[in-house]
């Protein structure tokens, strides 16, 4: 914590780890120097790392609330058990193997929600650090500032960017929200963008805050290294039949799986055995649904059905 004890947390900054000990100080670093005329919290999840991670929190627990877990937990339930300690009137997340870029992000996230009431949470872009490559890209150059809304989610597929920093609505809303642990054990993304897009709209601001490091390596123990496309398409349609089966009767989740699902068929079509496998991970509805999208995008120029243009078309 940043000293400020005795008065009013304002934001709580979650960081998950998994064997992060090459990168956890980078993080670390690049939260603290963070510019903040609030009080503020870090609280980080180390789920069970085996690579030396534990001895480098050690040195940052003067600062930084470190929950060493004693079994692995998976991304999901690390990061949601964060949350509900979080005690922060704001709340935001990051993983230990990326950083952020400047010093003022934070700052000008939460003066935002403090001044739009409207808005759930406010996010900006991000630098695509690709490790092996040793190349940078800024998915924030040019842009505008933008909304964002659930119905645009659903739509496209595409979160966007990172979470940003949210109300923090995780510990009252724990009765209805545990779906978040639940799922695909180490990816969030979709039960995640759906519940803080649920509460509200997001606001997009245009910069580049966030560098997300992505990393391929047959070493290494992230998600990208120890998953194959197979296996991330696994996991999207878990947690699809997961959203599907507990919020099918109040939102339209079907152009979500569609997009997701020939994203994906698309990336394993190299492959008549990785083809085979994928549709084997689908139910026959899904697949023939996702037929018929094919069919429709040959015969309309790929262009997707008109009607997704209209949000009403997400709400049942």
């Amino acid at each position: 914590m940043n000293g400020t004890d005795n008065s009013e947390i304002m934001l709580s900054i979650c960081v998950v780890v998994y064997n992060h000990k090459q990168y956890i100080e980078e993080c670390l670093e690049s939260i603290l120097s963070q510019q903040m005329d609030f009080p503020y919290e870090i609280i980080v999840g180390n789920d069970c790392s085996t690579d030396g991670t534990e001895e480098i929190l050690a040195k940052y627990e003067d600062r930084v609330k470190v929950v060493n877990r004693p079994k692995n937990l998976g991304l999901c339930a690390n990061l949601y058990d964060l949350f509900l300690q979080a005690k922060g009137k704001y709340v935001t997340n990051i993983s230990g193997d990326d950083y952020l870029y400047g010093v003022n992000a934070f700052q000008k996230m939460v003066d935002f929600l403090e001044e739009h009431q409207e808005y759930y949470s406010v996010s900006a872009w991000m630098r695509f650090f690709h490790v092996q490559e040793g190349t940078t890209k800024d998915n924030g150059a040019g842009k505008q500032p933008m909304d964002y809304m659930l119905c645009d989610y659903l739509r496209t597929g595409n979160g966007l960017v990172m979470y940003g920093v949210m109300r923090n609505t995780f510990y009252q809303d724990r009765e209805t929200n545990a779906y978040l642990a639940k799922g695909a054990r180490n990816n969030e993304e979709i039960k995640w963008y759906f519940y803080t897009l649920s509460k509200g709209k997001k606001h997009i601001l245009p910069e580049s805050v966030y560098v997300y490091r992505y990393i391929v390596s047959e070493s290494g123990s992230n998600y990208n290294s120890t998953h194959s496309y197979l296996d991330m398409f696994r996991d999207y349609y878990t947690d699809l039949l997961l959203m599907r089966e507990l919020f099918g009767n109040r939102y339209n989740f079907q152009p979500l799986m569609l997009k997701k699902s020939n994203e994906y068929c698309i990336r394993l079509s190299d492959s008549f055995s990785n083809i085979r496998k994928f549709l084997k991970i689908m139910k026959f509805r899904d697949n023939a649904a996702l037929f018929r999208y094919k069919c429709y995008l040959k015969f309309h120029h790929r262009q997707d059905p008109a009607q997704w243009e209209n949000p009403s078309y997400y709400i049942k």
